[in-house]
């Protein structure tokens, strides 16, 4: 493995700037180029490597996570727990906002939401500042009132029996939403159709 001051040696200049989960992100993927030429690395070995290269400050605090302490924790639990910790419920929040005033109308949108919703939610599950409940909760704030409502009373159909107020699986959520925009893409094709009819072929029998 290179030395701190080789040109080659991975680098994390920028951790405490708005960007610190692509520059984090992107520390880890130098780092793992490194590891994949060196295959007989063991896991101890990886993780001293990934603190190896940082300042001091950021040394001391990646050596606090437990994963890297823990030997029997692996590497990529040790980076699973780094990447975790970027992520507070807020950032979930701000999600759900965004998509809220972004609208949810297609399948693209709602694939994306979705993805980066359970990105966020899983991480702070793992860290024990969320629970099922209440990410399933905050799933629900990027649907408009009308959308909600078409989704909530889907789910009642699919799922009768559960109580009117049940909080639903995220899942469950989705399945029912995109129930909801395929529904309506197969209507629109419908009226079109019908505004306007495919012309006659001018075939005479």
């Amino acid at each position: 493995m290179p030395f701190r001051r080789d040109p080659t040696a991975p680098k994390l200049d920028d951790y405490s700037t708005k960007n610190q989960r692509q520059e984090i992100g992107r520390y880890f993927d130098d780092l793992e180029e490194l590891f994949d030429a060196r295959p007989l690395l063991t896991d101890l070995e990886k993780k001293k490597y990934a603190v190896f290269y940082l300042k001091a400050d950021l040394q001391v605090i990646w050596t606090a996570f437990p994963e890297f302490s823990d030997a029997s924790k692996t590497y990529l639990d040790f980076r699973t727990a780094v990447l975790d910790s970027l992520y507070t419920f807020a950032d979930l929040d701000r999600l759900a906002v965004t998509h809220y005033h972004l609208g949810i109308t297609t399948l693209e949108d709602l694939a994306e939401y979705w993805r980066n919703f359970m990105t966020i939610s899983s991480a702070l599950i793992r860290r024990g500042l969320a629970t099922d409940i209440s990410t399933q909760r905050a799933y629900l704030q990027a649907f408009q009132p009308h959308f909600l409502s078409q989704i909530l009373f889907r789910l009642q159909i699919a799922h009768p029996e559960r109580a009117p107020d049940a909080i639903h699986p995220i899942d469950d959520v989705f399945d029912a939403a995109e129930w909801i925009i395929k529904s309506n893409l197969h209507s629109l094709a419908l009226l079109h159709g019908l505004c306007y009819p495919a012309p006659s072929s001018g075939i005479q029998l």
